[in-house]
């Protein structure tokens, strides 16, 4: 991931942009619309009703948001490396084979030298340990299609957020305001939930 590049901070700032309406400058943050406003916008304007903080403390959140999402986004990667070797998932699998046909061998020899109704005995069983058979396998085709989907998501995951830092960490916009990074309503479209979400479900 590239270094992160310093946040602008309104006092780093040496012209803030004006207000197209009151030409004032624009050193409040309209939480609501995400936009930059100026005083008279808050206090008698169309942003009146809305959620207004000041600058310093929104670029404080986007700040604290962004070094966690950093840290999720390490971690989510790290994580995600860790599922692409399922060497054990196979071993297991194929000891699990070799089980089959011990028992499968076994059953039939013991039942090989038993009259009628041992026979009948003995495809019964072998039925029943069929049906087993098929759930075990199931369950391992399903934890391969798990693990197929999580990727695919974490993957889309993982570029969205390369693309989302490389804007935050490349502007050089001194009136720039990431609000991509503050917390979205919608918990699906909140960057650092889905990846809180994936890193649980990958562990």
């Amino acid at each position: 991931m590239p270094e992160q590049a310093p946040i602008p901070h309104p006092s780093n700032v040496t012209t803030l942009a004006s207000c197209e309406i009151h030409n004032r400058p624009l050193e409040l943050i309209c939480y609501t619309h995400r936009i930059r406003i100026c005083t008279s916008c808050a206090l008698f304007g169309e942003h009146k009703p809305c959620e207004i903080k000041p600058e310093e403390e929104v670029i404080k959140e986007i700040t604290l948001r962004t070094e966690l999402l950093i840290e999720i986004y390490e971690l989510v990667e790290g994580t995600k490396s860790s599922y692409n070797d399922h060497t054990e998932i196979e071993n297991l699998y194929e000891s699990y084979k070799k089980r089959k046909v011990t028992l499968r061998q076994k059953v039939q020899d013991t039942f090989k030298s038993l009259v009628n109704e041992l026979k009948r005995k003995e495809e019964r069983t072998l039925d029943i340990l069929e049906s087993n058979y098929n759930k075990v396998e199931q369950y391992f085709n399903e934890v391969r299609d798990t693990n197929s989907g999580i990727f695919q998501e974490t993957e889309v995951w993982l570029n969205n957020t390369q693309e989302k830092m490389d804007i935050f960490n490349s502007s050089t916009d001194p009136n720039y305001v990431a609000f991509e990074m503050l917390e979205d309503p919608n918990p699906s479209n909140d960057i650092v939930r889905v990846g809180e979400g994936l890193l649980e479900r990958l562990h």
